[in-house]
């Protein structure tokens, strides 16, 4: 904008000198004193009654001149040039300003709400953004914020329809402003989180798997207080029941990109071939450490499943040790901390990846330095070969006192065969040595 303005003071200084040079040039300078015809310039010294060259009348008004000017022709086109350079600039500056400028701003409310269902996300994100702007400041009528309450809540509950944290921003502040009647906070809190059951596509006959419910990506805003609680009640085949949940919930807290799972081991006994699982789930919404939930609802899934023969391989093991550099240099282990629970001590960590040739999967130990004792502490695994953290922990012993620890990653074919996704892995054990351990105040250390 400062450059704008500083361009646009130029033009006008430049235009400025145009018009006086076009207007200097015009008027001309001055190379006769006599008087001379208006009509054809001829000089009238002596001359009365009619011009001797045109024969225009002089007593007529204004059909003398007093005096003969030549224009000045190089001001002239000096003065031009200048004032046509001055325009396509001042054009040029306009033009660049009324692209920049936000004409949302002066849009009317209703033209926006209707942009709202534009198959263009940039003019959908940018009307809804001067809707929250306008609302924000109280620009926006009430009567016009409740329609745009109607068309969050539709949006939300419409797993199609595109969502963005916005959506849930506005959700958020409409709702402490007591624009949400309890039916559409309901529904808020009913399709904030997103659910998708998954167990593994292959497995074998006695074999156990995961299934899982897991909640990622969610429609809602950011920050979130709400809290989502699960309980796994049955999961079928045909008629055949594999398991029946029971005992309390589990619950978590809910945020736009939080990835969280919450399942149970069951175990197909078969025959051989494809069936159908079907998995219900009890699910509850809160509004943050309130007991009375907002939402409470069963959802049931339908998953497909190919059940092999007893004693199929299910996860092929990479034997090749030339990927034990890249690997090593990708992991790290990080926050290793115990904490005292008065009748034990737990211990915690995470190993962070930034990339894999192949997917792993281990099982995690913390190992006396001097390797005398170990003591097992989770497992993890890692599809993907972009950058996540993966946490472990496990209970200790009440004497555990060790400041640093050799944690030791084993390759593990059954913490692969508990996800969903990692069917090869590489098959090296990995030891990373003298890792820090916080340890739980008053616990005393032995030194090692």
């Amino acid at each position: 904008m400062a450059t704008s303005n500083g361009i646009l003071v130029l033009v006008a200084v430049v235009s400025l000198v145009g018009v006086i040079l076009v207007a200097t040039g015009l008027r001309g300078r001055l190379i006769s004193l006599a008087p001379h015809c208006r009509a054809c310039r001829f000089d009238l010294t002596g001359v009365t009654g009619r011009c001797p060259e045109c024969g225009a009348d002089l007593a007529g008004r204004r059909a003398v001149r007093e005096g003969l000017r030549e224009p000045r022709r190089r001001r002239l086109v000096v003065g031009a040039v200048l004032l046509l350079l001055s325009m396509g600039a001042t054009g040029t500056v306009l033009v660049a300003g009324m692209r920049g400028f936000n004409w949302n701003t002066i849009k009317p409310a209703g033209l926006l709400l209707r942009e709202l269902g534009s198959p263009s996300a940039q003019t959908s994100d940018a009307a809804l953004a001067e809707l929250q702007s306008r609302f924000g400041s109280g620009k926006l009528s009430a009567e016009r914020a409740k329609s745009l309450v109607v068309l969050a809540i539709a949006r939300q509950k419409t797993p199609t329809a595109r969502w963005t944290v916005a959506w849930g921003n506005f959700l958020n502040a409409a709702r402490n402003a007591g624009l949400l009647t309890p039916e559409q906070i309901e529904s808020y809190a009913r399709h904030a989180p997103s659910l998708q059951a998954m167990i593994r596509p292959k497995v074998a006959v006695g074999e156990p798997t995961n299934l899982y419910l897991q909640l990622s990506p969610n429609r809602l805003g950011d920050p979130s207080t709400f809290r989502v609680s699960l309980r796994q009640l049955e999961a079928r085949v045909g008629d055949h029941l594999l398991m029946r949940g029971g005992g309390g919930m589990s619950s978590m807290g809910l945020s736009v990109n939080s990835w969280s799972r919450s399942g149970h081991l069951i175990t197909l006994p078969g025959p051989p071939g494809e069936h159908q699982v079907s998995a219900r789930w009890a699910v509850e919404v809160s509004d943050g450490e309130s007991e009375k939930p907002l939402a409470a609802w069963e959802e049931t899934f339908t998953l497909d499943v190919t059940v092999l023969p007893e004693g199929t391989p299910l996860v092929e093991v990479v034997e090749d040790d030339s990927l034990r550099e890249p690997i090593e240099r990708s992991l790290k282990i990080q926050r290793c901390v115990v904490y005292d629970f008065r009748t034990h001590l737990h211990g915690s960590g995470t190993v962070h990846l930034t990339g894999s040739p192949v997917p792993l999967a281990f099982e995690v130990f913390w190992a006396d330095p001097e390797g005398t004792r170990e003591w097992r502490m989770g497992q993890v695994s890692f599809a993907g070969v972009g950058g996540s953290g993966f946490g472990f922990g496990a209970d200790l012993p009440k004497d555990f006192d060790l400041k640093t620890v050799d944690v030791v990653l084993r390759p593990s074919v059954k913490a692969a065969a508990a996800t969903t996704d990692i069917f090869r892995i590489w098959g090296g054990e990995i030891r990373v040595r003298g890792v820090d351990v916080n340890l739980p105040t008053g616990a005393a250390p032995s030194g090692r």
